[in-house]
């Protein structure tokens, strides 16, 4: 009776021992997970492991290997979640510098911090879809072929791209535009292939553009570009206008859709053409170079200005030649001007170094012949990969281990039946160990994929992502996990073009020959967590908003009092331009005001000056678009009590300028002459008066004729009775 329960005492404890040591075993197998998709290297890791893989690093490279797409991501720390089956990664890193490979494209790029998302369809065809936004002293670098774009000091960015199958010719594009979402100006970097598409948005970042023997720069007001090429420099400055610089591997054209203006230069010579389809001014200053009109013998003047409906330049080495559709030209020596108007004129000039400047309203261009183009060194240097030994901290078989194998639990058996042989132990100090709490959400994988990104150039595609948070370890130590951690970003739906989010796929549903076998860490795990049910709360994947731009300071003087009347110009200003921009509006006051002060400069009450400032000023009282034109109803007013204006001989002086003089002075087309129109709080007062008046005057006929009618009237009774008594006297 004695032994029998001692007996039953020593196989229970003898079968649990054997759990343990099985369970021991099967915590050791998960531990080692190799992976085809995603490698993390890194000194210092820590690791949580259940239905996602959520890897918190210190210093640590990230790599991502996928059918179409490679990418190497090196930060100072970073977060890493993706699931089992490798179809979605999300991470958050700081101090990045990463590099992507796109089918032969690549995109290096370095950030304070990055929020980066990639789902993979592994059941159909391998071809992966990624969001990134980027903050803080964002450089990046696109190349493909002959094509370059490189961007320096920009506040953030985003980046949305997939790859896929497509029949599209190789090209990279540059657009400068207003976002419609904030009316703030922005650029936007797209670059296309058969099996790529990408986009690049930035904010406040200069550009440079390399392609062949030519360089564009782009200043970070996004309305300023520069192209240098060996025998030409241009310069373009724009107000409102967008303009685009499309590349391929044939030739790159620089397009401004409003202004009807391209130019056009080749990736292996340094000829360019512009063509412009309106009204413009172009204006040349031979340079000591020779200048023909037509068949002349050249040598006539020093100075072109040529006005005209249509004007294409060819600039060549050493050769300039310009033609204009119903054009009119002015010719100007050292004292002479002949004034010419014809259908067609064809100018030409060889040899010096030319200066031109073609202006059509919105739009300004110069060109300046150079002897050779200066050496432009790139803004931003090709990447060089980090110098890291990662890759050293692994086991590899036939290697001696210099020094004794830490003891632990057995080695487990590989899944490919071959024991790894022991490798050196990394000399590191494992920090204080520290609870790691994975908090995700299962999302349904999106339907399918979409190989647009939308109408709008500005629309971005939005991730759903997941949260991790991380607690602090309790050690006063310092640790890398006491790196100051930027502000959270607040997300929200914006409306934009396209998807709202990228659904992350998960594993319910795949088949499971289709997974990954799991993760291969090559990093010092310091605690694992094998939690077979995590805690899970609802993710709210948002929008990336666009920064809200900041409010325009600035003081203007107002027209003092009520006034009786104002002057009236008429522009044509293209519908692709926000009238109601506070930028707008500030331009078209500042250009009035020049237009003004030009005309008036001949009156003579307007040329005193008081207290140092200028004798007039314009107060734009209203604007708003009338068909084609935006009319413009202005005062202009004296800062000098005793120099009234004179709103009809304001009107007159600026007429006798000319509308080509005005549309200069305006940047915009003017299509009608100025022309005074009274307040109409005076016109409805006067009419008002006038209907008074006349009313009051037909009162007083209508009285006045009823008041004789009556006098007539009782006038004719009394004649007729005095005539009945005289018949009745007479027949009496």
């Amino acid at each position: 009776m004695g032994i029998a329960p001692k007996f039953g005492l020593v196989a229970v404890l003898l079968l649990l021992n054997i759990s343990l040591l099985d369970a021991k075993r099967r915590r050791w197998k998960r531990q080692a997970l190799p992976s085809t998709h995603v490698q993390v290297h890194s000194l210092n890791s820590n690791v949580s492991v259940a239905d996602e893989v959520h890897v918190v690093s210190a210093e640590s490279r990230i790599d991502l290997k996928e059918s179409f797409l490679n990418a190497s991501i090196w930060s100072s720390n970073s977060e890493l979640l993706f699931n089992n089956f490798d179809t979605y990664v999300n991470y958050t890193a700081f101090d990045v510098e990463d590099i992507f490979n796109i089918h032969g494209a690549t995109i290096s790029k370095e950030a304070d911090k990055t929020e980066f998302s990639m789902v993979t369809n592994r059941s159909i065809d391998g071809n992966s879809r990624f969001n990134e936004r980027l903050e803080g002293s964002i450089s990046l670098r696109v190349n493909d072929s002959n094509m370059g774009v490189q961007a320096l000091n920009g506040t953030w960015a985003i980046i949305n791209g997939e790859t896929l199958e497509q029949m599209l010719q190789k090209k990279i594009s540059v657009y400068s535009d207003f976002d419609p979402k904030d009316n703030t100006r922005k650029l936007l970097i797209k670059a296309v292939s058969n099996s790529y598409d990408v986009k690049v948005i930035l904010s406040e970042a200069e550009v440079q553009i390399e392609y062949g023997p030519s360089v564009l720069q782009i200043d970070k007001s996004y309305r300023h570009m520069k192209i240098f090429t060996d025998k030409r420099n241009i310069t373009l400055d724009t107000i409102t206008s967008p303009f685009e610089v499309a590349m391929t591997e044939d030739a790159l054209l620089v397009t401004c859709k409003d202004e009807h203006t391209t130019a056009q230069l080749s990736p292996n010579n340094t000829d360019v053409e512009i063509s412009v389809g309106q009204y413009s001014i172009l204006e040349v200053d031979r340079g000591d170079g020779v200048m023909s009109l037509g068949d002349s013998a050249g040598g006539i003047t020093e100075r072109v200005n040529i006005t005209s409906m249509q004007m294409r330049l060819d600039l060549e080495d050493g050769l300039v030649t310009a033609n204009s559709n119903r054009s009119h030209i002015d010719m100007m020596g050292n004292l002479t001007k002949v004034s010419l108007t014809a259908a067609i004129h064809n100018l030409t000039v060889s040899g010096g170094v030319p200066r031109m400047k073609l202006d059509t309203g919105n739009i300004t261009v110069q060109i300046l012949a150079v002897e050779e183009r200066a050496v432009l060194p790139s803004i931003v240097p090709p990447f060089e990969p980090k110098h890291d030994n990662y890759d050293s901290l692994g086991p590899v078989a036939g290697e001696e281990s210099p020094s004794a194998v830490t003891s632990g639990p057995e080695p487990p058996e590989d899944a490919t039946t071959e024991k790894p042989e022991p490798a050196a132990t990394p000399e590191t100090t494992a920090p204080p160990k520290e609870e790691v709490t994975t908090i995700a959400e299962e999302v349904p994988t999106p339907p399918e994929f979409s190989n647009g990104l939308g109408q709008d150039p500005f629309g971005v595609i939005v991730p759903a992502t997941t949260t991790v948070t991380v607690k602090e370890p309790s050690s006063e130590e310092p640790d890398w996990t006491d790196v100051p951690q930027p502000p959270e970003l607040v997300t929200e739906g914006d409306g934009r073009t396209g998807p709202e989010d990228i659904a992350m796929p998960t594993p319910a549903g795949l088949p499971e020959d289709g997974g990954n076998p799991g993760l291969s860490l090559f990093a010092t795990i310091s605690s694992v967590d094998f939690n077979e049910t995590p805690a899970k709360i609802p993710v709210a994947p948002g929008s990336l908003p666009f920064p809200t731009p900041q409010a325009l300071h600035g003081s203007k003087k107002r027209s003092p009092g009520p006034v009786n009347d104002a002057l009236v110009m008429r522009l044509y200003v293209p519908d692709s331009v926000n009238i109601s921009d506070p930028l707008f509006m500030s331009d078209i006051e500042a250009s009035l005001v020049g237009a003004v002060r030009e005309s008036v400069q001949g009156i003579e009450r307007f040329k005193r000056n008081t207290g140092g400032e200028d004798p007039i000023d314009v107060d734009l009282k209203s604007f708003g678009r009338d068909g084609d034109a935006v009319s413009l109803q202005f005062v202009v007013f004296s800062y000098d009590a005793d120099a009234s204006s004179n709103h009809s001989a304001i009107a007159e002086a600026m007429n006798s300028l000319g509308r080509a003089r005005l549309s200069q002075d305006m940047h915009y087309p003017v299509v009608e002459v100025v022309h005074v129109n009274l307040n109409s709080t005076l016109m409805w007062f006067l009419l008002t008066t006038a209907l008074f008046v006349l009313t009051l005057f037909c009162i007083l006929c209508l009285g006045w004729k009823f008041g004789i009618h009556n006098k007539l009237k009782k006038r004719l009774t009394r004649v007729t009775i005095a005539e009945n008594r005289d018949c009745q006297k007479q027949t009496l």
